[in-house]
């Protein structure tokens, strides 16, 4: 047997390659076929086709010729026989054959019309459906009736799971799932399209079933819940699981396979062939089936197998991942088994505080983070690294690891534009774990940055969920947040130059602060757009004992009377005259909000108005953040000190729309705050204002932001 095999590995080696499409693949060999192909099986590295009545191996050599044409063909485990159901005009029957000496085995005496067949895992049974009957035949002796059950449908399709656990039948629209010890019904499925192809990875883990709508339902074992719904799948004609378990292979058209990873949605591989009429396909490797899967990692070769109008095409694969999951699961079963074993000299005691629940999570942890970290270090995956987008209201940075999860660090603001350059940001000590989806995930890394030469460690061995990191609107792209970075440096500077030329004309003194910001709002709209809102923040404050001389004193309201007022409003009107003018433009909007602030002090009769901003009669403004009605004329004057508040809120409008006339192109919403102080003083008549641009960062036609 083993000389046959490796006569059919060294045909392989020796045939032409072809070209290739979409896949990444090595090497591909052509079997011309004598016949076209109605379907295919393989056994070991090898497989044979059906048409008509004949049964044919790789080199055309007829295996059978059945009494009627091949409708279902099946190959034992132990590749030492075959199973064809032949159908005649008035009568269906099922043959055995040997697999080596083309002779026919045996013909069973089927009383109804069979439908399908199927081997035990051991090949010691042979299970044939007929109508609403499955009857099980001994593959011995006499090649005995062994049991005979009622079942739900008359199955065109059915299959064991290879620990012989459960048994699977399908007929049109409809799945039952049996357990078969018991001869129960376990689960049944309905499907929209009618069901062509269903398959068992190869540990009986998972199951794949394909229908002729487009779509492939992937299940879980043994409970049978639903794993994945994939797609987009053209006609689902069959389908094959690869031997490592993470991907299924199905025929979606005439010229086309398509390999779609089970637990990601967008790993999805294509392969063209032009010759088409492709109706089959299934994956070999020439790996002996007695290693684990661990041991076969990284040895050995994987071929997608499928039929043309001409021939049959054995296809290197080479570009899919790795089941990781898997060869975790295996290597840490053994090293957890050899860790639960008493010590020598280890106490009872000590060794049942050693194996407590919790230490035994915490071993499997650390299992599973060097175990995935030797296996990325064996693969080469130290992971490409992009730079993401920036929050900065939480001062995280995105990082973008090619193939895993986005992971998080801690930078401040002032730090981002040493992450200006790639080429700069190295990863070290880097440790890995297994996510839920099968892919590998950095747990820990030291992130250095060359240009600054500090490190910023991520941590996440705990394996915390930190789905709600990146679902946070708050991110903004990297060079918004740099470009916001740099702007706030600018009217910092303008600032300075302000503030150091009036202090020499002593309007102002080192008594009070003036501050500036800029900043970036990530936010989405009502009808569910992301969008970056700019802020341009001004806001001052005066020691206590220095308002009067500074700032407004009691019962004043004019911008002019507060040297801080004047001085910040200087401010407001270079940058937006200079390097902020680029964000007035026409149409786009622009939320002014001014907050007035007042003292506790009560006004005692009536303050003067001289009607310098008009009257007010139903003026709305906003305190505590909801909206209020506020009055004041010039007959009536203030009485209280909201409106006090108020106008110290409007005089700073007026002196924008006099001062800085480009803001009348924009869409412009001026809305006035008042705040009321618990407390009493100059200290707390104070003004701030908020420049808003709405979508500001929206890039135009010139590809201009």
């Amino acid at each position: 047997m083993k000389r046959v095999f490796l006569v059919l590995f060294l045909m392989l080696l020796a045939l032409p390659l072809v070209a290739q499409h979409g896949i990444d693949t090595v090497a591909s060999y052509v079997y011309p076929v004598k016949e076209p192909v109605s379907g295919m099986e393989h056994y070991g590295l090898a497989v044979c086709y059906y048409n008509g009545k004949k049964v044919f191996n790789l080199q055309n050599q007829l295996l059978c010729k059945s009494a009627g044409s091949v409708g279902s063909l099946r190959i034992s485990p132990d590749k030492r026989s075959f199973a064809v159901i032949g159908r005649k005009p008035n009568k269906v029957q099922v043959e055995l054959y040997d697999l080596w000496n083309k002779k026919k085995i045996h013909h069973f005496k089927i009383r109804k019309n069979p439908t399908a067949i199927a081997y035990s895992p051991d090949g010691k049974t042979l299970l044939v459906a007929s109508d609403s009957i499955v009857f099980a035949y001994g593959l011995h002796d006499d090649f005995p009736l062994l049991s005979e059950w009622k079942v739900g449908l008359s199955a065109s399709l059915m299959l064991m799971s290879p620990d012989s656990r459960f048994l699977i039948l399908a007929d049109g629209h409809h799945v039952e799932a049996w357990d078969w010890e018991n001869r129960r019904l376990q689960v049944a499925f309905s499907y929209e399209g009618r069901i062509n192809d269903m398959v068992f990875s190869d540990d009986g883990s998972m199951l794949a079933v394909v229908t002729s709508d487009g779509v492939m339902t992937a299940y879980r074992l043994p409970d049978f819940s639903l794993m994945q719904v994939f797609r987009d799948l053209g006609e689902a004609r069959s389908c094959a699981f690869h031997p490592m378990g993470k991907y299924v292979a199905v025929v979606s058209g005439n010229t086309r396979v398509v390999v779609q990873n089970l637990f990601d949605n967008l790993d999805r591989h294509y392969m063209d062939d032009e010759e088409g009429r492709i109706v089959d396909i299934c994956f070999v490797t020439d790996l002996q089936d007695s290693l684990s899967y661990a041991e076969t990692f990284g040895k050995g070769n994987y071929y997608l197998v499928y039929n043309t109008a001409e021939s049959i095409k054995y296809w290197k694969v080479e570009s899919l991942l790795p089941y990781y999951s898997r060869l975790v699961a295996e290597e840490l079963g053994v090293r957890m088994d050899e860790w639960m074993q008493q010590m020598p000299g280890e106490s009872i005691e000590d060794y049942q505080l050693r194996i407590s629940e919790e230490n035994k999570r915490k071993q499997m942890r650390l299992f599973e983070q060097e175990i995935a970290t030797r296996m990325a270090d064996d693969l080469g995956m130290m992971p490409e690294i992009a730079l993401g987008n920036y929050n900065p209201e939480s001062g995280l940075l995105k990082l973008d690891l090619e193939q895993m999860p986005t992971i998080f660090l801690e930078v401040p603001k002032e730090e981002l534009p040493d992450f200006a350059d790639m080429d700069d940001i190295e990863l070290r000590n880097t440790r890995y774990g297994i996510t839920e989806d099968d892919r590998l995930e950095l747990v820990y890394a030291d992130v250095y940055n060359k240009k600054s030469g500090k490190t910023y460690v991520f941590d996440n061995q705990e394996r915390k969920p930190l789905g709600f990191l990146d679902s946070d609107d708050g991110y903004i792209p990297l060079e918004v947040a740099l470009q916001s970075g740099m702007e706030e440096l600018k009217l910092e500077e303008i600032k300075s130059d302000i503030v150091n030329a009036v202090k020499n004309r002593n309007v102002i003194s080192d008594h009070t602060d003036i501050a500036v910001s800029s900043k970036v709002l990530a936010r989405t709209d009502s009808m569910g757009n992301k969008t970056m809102d700019y802020s341009v923040d001004f806001s001052y404050s005066v020691e206590e004992n220095y308002s009067v001389q500074e700032d407004f004193g009691p019962g004043q309201y004019k911008a002019e009377q507060s040297g801080a007022a004047t001085v910040m409003l200087s401010i407001i009107e270079e940058a937006f005259k200079g390097e902020f003018a680029s964000y007035v433009k026409l149409g786009k909007k622009l939320q002014v909000n001014i907050t007035g602030m007042a003292d506790a002090l009560p006004i005692r009769g009536r303050i003067a108005y001289d009607g310098c901003y008009g009257d007010f009669d139903g003026q709305t403004v906003y305190q505590g953040g909801k909206p209020a009605v506020l009055t004041v004329t010039v007959s009536g004057g203030i009485t209280d000190n909201n409106q006090l508040a108020f106008l110290r809120a409007y005089g700073f409008k007026d002196y924008i729309t006099q001062r800085i006339q480009a803001f009348s192109v924009m869409d412009t919403d001026y809305r006035y705050h008042i705040e009321i102080s618990e407390g009493q003083g100059g200290a707390y008549r104070r003004v701030k204002i908020q420049f808003l641009f709405v979508d500001a960062f929206q890039e135009q036609p010139d590809g201009k932001r």
